[in-house]
C-alpha cells in the first residue's frame, strides 16, 4: 500500500544551535496527506536519553559487556486525537499542528564518547508519531542540543588551588648529586573554551642532568556507570610543551599560558549514569630518576556571568548542590548523537528489561 504520509517534518521556530534548561522551544509538525488518512492520534514526544556501555567482569569472572539506559525526561503532546482508544480523520492535503514546551531544568547537556557515540552519549530530541488503528506507525525524529549553565564566574569557583612542591634528588657519576624541583599553581578552576589558562610556578634544576621536556596535558576524565558496573577512562584532550631545562638553569612557566581547545565538551557532574570531568596535570621527565607530577581538577563551563550580574539562560549553578538536582551539568559543543541511537537506546530498556527511572 503507498505510503499516505509525506514531507512529514518538525519545524522548529528561531531553531536555536543549542538550548538551555528551562528554555521553551515551539514550532510546527508539517505534513502532506496524499489522500484522508485515519490515526488513532499524533503525538509529539520530547525526551533526553543517556546510554552506557562497557566492558567488565561478571559474577562467574568473564568479560562480559554491561548496557544501561536512563530516560532523563519525557514529555508528550497529543496533536490529533487520544492516547487511548478512539480514531480521528486526517483529510487529504497540507497540514500543519503547533507544539511548544518547555524544558525541564534539571538536564545533563548533550555528550558523546569519542569511541562509542552510538552507545554513550546524552542524546534529545523532538520526536513525531503517527499512530494507526492497525497497529502500524509513521515517526519522524529531530535531534536538539542542550548545553547546561556553568558560569565560570560564578563565587563557587572563586577559590584558588593549593600550590603544588615536588622535588627529587639524582645524581651522576663522579659529578655528585643535585635536585630538580617542580613549584606550580594555577590562577583558578574554571574555564571556556579557548581561554588561557595563566600557570604560576618553575621548574629549578640543580643538577648536572639535562631535564628533556617539561609538560602540561589536559585530561578528560570519564566515569562511566551500567547497571552495577563501573569504568574510569582518561583520555589527553591537549599537551603544551616548556622544553628542555639544562643543568643549572630554571624555566618560568608563567611565560607560556595554556590554551583550552576550542571544541571541548565541558565538565557533566549530573547525569544519573556518568560523570566527565577535568584536570591539568604537569610532568617534568627525569632521566633515570623518578618524574615530578602535579595535578589540578579544573572545571570547563559554558558561558561567563554578564557584567550586569545575570546569566544568558537565568540559572545559577553551584558544584555544591546535590548532583540529582541537576545543578552541577555539562555543555558540549559537538553535535548530539544520530538519533538511531535514540531508538537504539529505547529498544535496550525493552531488550534488558532496565526500566527508565522517573
Amino acid at each position: 500500500m503507498p505510503k499516505k504520509i509525506k514531507n512529514l517534518e518538525v519545524l522548529v521556530t528561531d531553531e536555536k544551535e543549542y538550548y538551555y534548561p528551562n528554555d521553551q522551544i515551539s514550532g510546527n509538525v508539517s505534513f502532506r496527506a496524499t489522500s484522508n488518512v485515519l490515526v488513532q492520534n499524533i503525538t509529539l514526544k520530547v525526551s533526553g536519553i543517556a546510554a552506557t556501555k562497557i566492558k567488565a567482569k561478571d559474577v562467574s569472572g568473564r568479560q562480559s559487556t554491561f548496557r544501561d539506559c536512563y530516560v532523563i525526561f519525557e514529555q508528550k503532546i497529543v496533536l490529533v486525537g487520544v492516547e487511548q482508544g478512539g480514531t480521528s480523520g486526517i483529510p487529504q492535503g497540507e497540514h500543519r499542528f503547533p507544539f511548544s514546551f518547555v524544558l525541564p531544568r534539571n538536564l545533563p547537556s548533550t555528550y558523546q564518547d569519542a569511541e562509542q557515540p552510538k552507545h554513550i552519549h546524552v542524546a534529545y530530541g523532538i520526536e513525531t508519531i503517527f499512530n494507526y488503528p492497525k497497529g502500524n506507525s509513521d515517526k519522524k525524529l529531530k535531534p536538539f542540543t542542550i548545553r547546561n549553565v556553568i558560569n565560570i564566574n560564578d563565587p563557587c569557583y572563586s577559590h584558588l588551588p593549593n600550590p603544588v612542591e615536588q622535588e627529587t634528588r639524582v645524581r651522576r657519576c663522579c659529578c655528585g648529586s643535585g635536585s630538580i624541583k617542580l613549584l606550580a599553581v594555577i590562577e583558578k578552576v574554571a574555564y571556556l573554551p579557548l581561554q588561557p589558562c595563566l600557570i604560576l610556578g618553575e621548574v629549578q634544576n640543580y643538577s648536572k642532568r639535562k631535564v628533556p621536556d617539561v609538560t602540561v596535558h589536559l585530561m578528560r576524565i570519564e566515569n562511566y556507570k551500567a547497571q552495577d558496573r563501573s569504568a574510569l577512562k582518561s583520555t589527553e584532550i591537549a599537551r603544551m610543551s616548556y622544553g628542555e631545562v639544562k643543568p643549572g638553569d630554571t624555566i618560568n612557566l608563567e611565560n607560556k599560558p595554556f590554551i583550552v581547545p576550542a571544541n571541548i565538551a565541558s565538565t557533566i557532574l549530573n547525569c544519573n549514569l556518568m560523570e566527565i570531568t577535568f584536570a591539568l596535570n604537569f610532568l617534568v621527565i627525569v632521566p633515570r630518576g623518578e618524574n615530578l607530577t602535579a595535578s589540578f581538577q579544573v572545571v570547563i563551563g559554558t558561558m561567563e556571568e554578564e557584567p550586569n550580574g545575570t546569566t544568558t539562560a537565568d540559572i545559577s549553578l553551584h558544584p555544591t548542590d546535590n548532583v540529582n538536582e541537576g545543578r552541577n551539568c555539562s555543555g558540549s559543543f559537538s553535535s548530539p548523537p544520530p538519533y538511531s541511537s535514540i531508538i537504539e537506546s529505547e529498544q535496550l530498556i525493552q531488550d534488558s528489561n532496565i526500566a527508565p527511572e522517573a
